[in-house]
């Protein structure tokens, strides 16, 4: 699911660089899909722990 998460938001980005007049392309697609679901995984990560600590901290 992420990867194609990751793919779609590539085909926005490419499609958006159209309009502009812009070439946008990755050097290796394994690679942007592995960082974009790196990525990811961080943000969700990061969101979880900032809720527990607002929860926490409403808690208190």
């Amino acid at each position: 699911m992420t990867a194609i998460m990751a793919l779609l938001a590539t085909g926005l980005i490419l499609a958006f660089g159209a309009k502009i007049n812009w070439k946008i392309r990755p050097i290796s697609v394994e690679k942007e899909l592995k960082n974009t679901r790196m990525m990811g995984i961080f943000m969700a990560v990061m969101a979880v722990i900032t809720l527990f600590l607002i929860i926490l901290k409403v808690l208190k």
